[in-house]
């Protein structure tokens, strides 16, 4: 049924002079009697209050048990912890069916992409195209370079591409454009996002994207929409932004609700330009500035850097349009494009790329949460370690054996994950965890885990499998397309792709214990930060240069 989506939406179209969505309101909302109207209030210091009561309670049933009960409830914990640490039998691990190194394939498939330009109003823009069968769908992308930004101005792109989309233009107010939109497309969303680039593992591109999911034959459409909202949007109704910045901080909860990316983005800012860039736009370094703005006071200087930076980012000569389509909608992907270039400022400077200043700070975020988030963050290429493929295997090991045994069986977290990445950025987090100091001491074992680290060849070929299986999940015609893109930025090798994959394939444990140098080093940049329950973190405080509140009072 989701494949024939094309006869669904002509039934759709059909009904809609028959009432069918009209009768689908009056039916399942005006005279829908089952209705209910829940209010949730917050109250301060509710977690402490029933911790506090919970240790009470457990106080008073102890002292019901009788000596035979508490020595019952003593050796089962024995027992269960015994359990916990001990291995599954050999005979019980043979049932399991497994592959052999042998049934996967050696040859890498690298994403396929072609760089071409396409001159428009006497200009050449750059052009990457992933030549992917999509049926019929063209997802674009208008990539603006913002490499000159600095910390400060990131920040303000970032509200920038929150209030796109959302404010009226001079033409339609912003529930009409929504609609036209929705009419016309399947999105047209806007983002800033870092490419790794020239297969320098700490080197990084920034840009300013409007992503788009359109039919073929809707390109002219798209080129006017975007021109449209990027330089006609009314920056300065200050109603509307206020409103859109109240809509954005009330949605910071998110911040804890996935404490683990907040966490472990927040540590790697300390070293990384990378995460830096992430943590100014998508964590607490944004929240922070969001939280920080008067737009009573303020307003006139967030309208004149607003609009300041429109200008300055919305160059045609900052521009690169990315496509993902197949030889048929490639063809019309730049019919009407001289709307959008004619609308763009044409001055051509040459600007500095900024230089972001990462800064290791270690702190303790306190939240209302009765959980925890603990990230450790190093990296071994400024150690002078290469990548290696081996790492894929590692992080599999760490994953579903000593950070699971260590912090989810025996610590009772919910989860815990490692990652490597090319750029040397290493890092451990675990997820919804009611440690904070002691699950710091498990991330310091790793290096004995390493060194000590011995399995046969089934324990290794199941690792070796869980580290193939995510290089090779199969993607969607977006994401093969957006793989072809990053290929482009990073120029990483089809060599540098077969040389990772072997390494992977031809992982011992001998190479794993290999790893111990590499993972001291990243160890040795002691950068920590955790996110979670305020009297854990500070009960623990003395592992963090600052302890403070995730969010403003």
């Amino acid at each position: 049924m989701h494949l024939r989506f094309e006869n669904i939406f002509k039934t759709l179209r059909e009904e809609v002079e028959n009432g069918y969505f009209e009768s689908l309101i009056k039916k399942h909302l005006l005279d829908n009697k089952n209705t209910a109207i829940v209010t949730m209030t917050p109250k301060k210091g509710l977690t402490t209050k029933k911790d506090n009561e919970l240790k009470e309670k457990l106080a008073k049933f102890k002292d019901t048990l009788s000596k035979e009960e508490l020595k019952k409830i003593y050796e089962d914990t024995i027992a269960l912890k015994k359990y916990q640490s001990e291995p599954s039998s050999e005979e019980a691990l043979l049932k399991i069916p497994l592959l052999s190194r042998d049934d996967i394939s050696r040859d890498v498939k690298m994403p396929e992409f072609e760089e071409d330009s396409v001159k428009v109003c006497d200009k050449d823009i750059k052009v990457v195209h992933s030549k992917v069968f999509t049926a019929g769908i063209n997802y674009m992308k208008f990539i603006f370079n913002i490499d000159f930004a600095n910390e400060e101005e990131i920040k303000y792109l970032e509200l920038l591409k929150e209030i796109l989309g959302y404010i009226d233009t001079k033409k339609e107010t912003f529930a009409a454009l929504a609609t036209n939109i929705n009419l016309n497309s399947g999105g047209v969303s806007y983002s800033l996002e870092a490419y790794a680039t020239n297969a320098n593992p700490i080197d990084f591109t920034f840009g300013f994207c409007v992503n788009a999911k359109i039919l073929y034959g809707k390109e002219p459409w798209l080129y006017s929409t975007v021109a449209e909202v990027l330089t006609t949007s009314k920056l300065e109704d200050k109603k509307r932004i206020k409103d859109i910045i109240a809509e954005v901080l009330a949605g910071k909860d998110r911040l804890v609700s996935s404490g683990h990316m907040t966490a472990l983005t927040r540590a790697g800012s300390y070293i990384s330009k990378e995460l830096l860039f992430k943590d100014l736009t998508k964590g607490i370094a944004y929240l922070k500035f969001l939280e920080s703005i008067d737009i009573e006071k303020d307003f006139d200087k967030l309208y004149e850097k607003l609009s300041s930076l429109s200008k300055k980012v919305f160059n045609v000569n900052n521009l690169l349009i990315h496509t993902i389509c197949d030889d048929k909608g490639y063809k019309h992907s730049f019919d009407g494009a001289k709307v959008l270039i004619d609308s763009l400022e044409k001055e051509d400077i040459k600007r500095e790329r900024a230089k972001l200043l990462p800064e290791i700070k270690n702190e303790g975020f306190e939240t209302s949460s009765m959980v925890n988030y603990v990230a450790r963050f190093g990296n071994f290429v400024n150690h002078g370690f290469k990548y290696t493929g081996v790492l894929r295997v590692f992080k599999v090991l760490l994953s579903y054996d000593y950070l699971w045994n260590n912090i989810r069986v025996k610590g009772g977290a919910y989860g815990c994950s490692a990652v490597f990445s090319r750029s040397g950025n290493a890092g451990f987090v675990s997820y919804r965890d009611p440690n904070v100091s002691n699950t710091n001491k498990i991330y310091e074992g790793i290096v004995d885990y390493a060194k000590n680290f011995t399995a046969n060849d089934r324990e290794m070929t199941k690792s070796v499998i869980g580290a193939i299986s995510e290089m090779d999940t199969p993607l969607t015609p977006a994401g093969e397309g957006m793989k072809g893109l990053s290929a482009y930025y990073s120029k990483v090798r089809h060599e540098d792709m077969q040389k990772e994959r072997e390494e992977v394939l031809n992982t011992s444990e001998a190479d794993i214990r290999g790893l111990v140098p590499l993972i001291e080093a990243v160890l040795s940049d002691n950068l920590i930060c955790a996110v979670g329950n305020a009297d854990l973190i500070e009960k623990d405080s003395e592992m963090f240069k600052e302890v403070k509140h995730l969010f403003k009072d």
